[in-house]
């Protein structure tokens, strides 16, 4: 995407200035930072900016935008910022995500959808997920006697190995 310096700067332009940015929460993190950093980290992880266009609206430059940007994202104090903004922004609407799934859960007309729902918030809260698989070989005998009282009480022995996923050997 291509952006002006005027539309950069203008805070009316759809896609120009947003005014008024939160700082990076992390005070520790948000002091490694130049201003262009901090802007450019909020512009991406709390915004949902692309990293060129997020880097224009930071405030960088020139023909080669792009570079600088492969730069910043090269930089661990600002990747570093960005994992913790996204990690802050998850914490925020995960509430609201929630709510979501609990409402398709009741409310969704199809009842496929309320399943899933249904389904996916009981795996998230580690209900229904299988604990483990085994493997290996099991020896397994079974001695029958006749269950009845007409039957002579014979008994009978049946042997078998399990090997692998059900197969008998």
């Amino acid at each position: 995407m291509t952006v002006t310096r005027a539309q950069a700067a203008d805070p009316k332009s759809k896609s120009g200035g947003q005014g008024s940015l939160p700082a990076v929460a992390d005070r520790e993190l948000r002091e490694k930072l130049t201003p262009r950093q901090q802007k450019f980290v909020v512009l991406v992880a709390d915004k949902g900016l692309k990293p060129v266009e997020a880097a224009v609206k930071a405030g960088f430059t020139g023909a080669n935008v792009e570079r600088q940007v492969r730069r910043l994202l090269a930089t661990p104090h600002v990747t570093e910022a960005l994992a913790s903004e996204a990690r802050r922004r998850l914490s925020v609407e995960a509430p609201r995500a929630l709510h979501r799934m609990v409402d398709l859960s009741e409310n969704a007309r199809s009842q496929r959808v309320q399943f899933e729902a249904t389904k996916d918030l009981l795996d998230r809260a580690g209900i229904g997920q299988t604990l483990g698989t085994a493997s290996g070989s099991v020896r397994l005998t079974i001695n029958l006697l006749a269950p009845t009282p007409d039957m002579a009480p014979s008994p009978q022995l049946i042997e078998g190995t399990v090997v692998g996923r059900g197969q008998e050997e």
